[in-house]
């Protein structure tokens, strides 16, 4: 796990104190806000276990069931004219890496940062399999795999965990494969591109105190945070800013898509 050193710590333009104590890196984020992270996290063997094999049932289950809705987005990929897939390396359980799937829903060209709703680059047809996240049914097949897990930390793309692992609780996240959702995701659905300090904290908070009764008060709060997600949107478009609801803390660069 990572090994933090006493002084000054200065990560994406959030600065403080690092130190490490008794196995508890503590990070001051502010003058009023302390955060302490365990160096270590272990899970139970039995939560591990019943965890990855609900993994293996409910995304092969969700595969079957939702095949109508995948052969749909496909067609609404293909019409589009743009690849079915798009494929990206993020970083998974003990920093190993992997390549994510989802539907193809944006151009890459040109390059932006953030989506916006009326944004040229996502088709029209596009815009609904982005907004109610079904271009992302194609990482069941991650979870299938192993790659992934239905509640999890975000999955990172390897750019932005470059630019994030000397950062105070962040091997933290890597305790635990990524998520399809989670805790950080619920809480800010539009944030993608970065891992802020909000959002660094909620996953080493799930990472920490993972268990099966936070897995169903998550699963319970996706549709709501998938709405929300829609609102913010919208409300973003109608003021005509950007749709993400967390600044953008990282420079490291990243690919346009998410």
């Amino acid at each position: 796990m990572q090994q933090l050193t006493a002084g000054h710590v200065r990560t994406d333009g959030v600065s403080g104190e690092g130190t490490v104590a008794g196995g508890v890196a503590t990070f001051q984020l502010s003058d009023a806000v302390h955060v302490r992270y365990p160096d270590e996290v272990h899970h139970p063997l039995a939560y591990r276990a019943v965890k990855r094999g609900l993994d293996i049932v409910l995304s092969a289950v969700l595969l079957v069931v939702l095949l109508p809705v995948l052969l749909a987005a496909v067609a609404v990929v293909k019409a589009s004219g743009l690849p079915l897939f798009f494929r990206q390396e993020r970083v998974g359980l003990g920093g190993r890496p992997f390549t994510i799937y989802k539907f193809d829903t944006m151009r890459r060209a040109p390059f932006k940062l953030c989506v916006e709703w009326e944004d040229d680059r996502v088709p029209r047809a596009c815009r609904w399999l982005r907004t109610f996240r079904i271009d992302e049914l194609p990482q069941l097949w991650n979870i299938l795999r192993g790659d992934m897990t239905l509640i999890g930390p975000r999955p990172l793309p390897v750019s932005v965990v470059e630019a994030s692992r000397n950062r105070p609780g962040y091997a933290v996240r890597e305790a635990m494969r990524p998520g399809l959702t989670g805790w950080a995701k619920v809480r800010s659905p539009n944030s993608h591109f970065t891992l802020d300090p909000q959002m660094l904290i909620d996953d080493v908070e799930y990472v920490r105190k993972a268990g099966f009764v936070l897995d169903l008060r998550i699963l319970a709060s996706t549709p709501a945070a998938v709405v929300r997600g829609l609102l913010l949107f919208r409300a973003a478009a109608a003021e005509g800013a950007p749709a993400a609801s967390a600044p953008a803390v990282s420079a490291a660069p990243v690919s346009a898509e998410t």
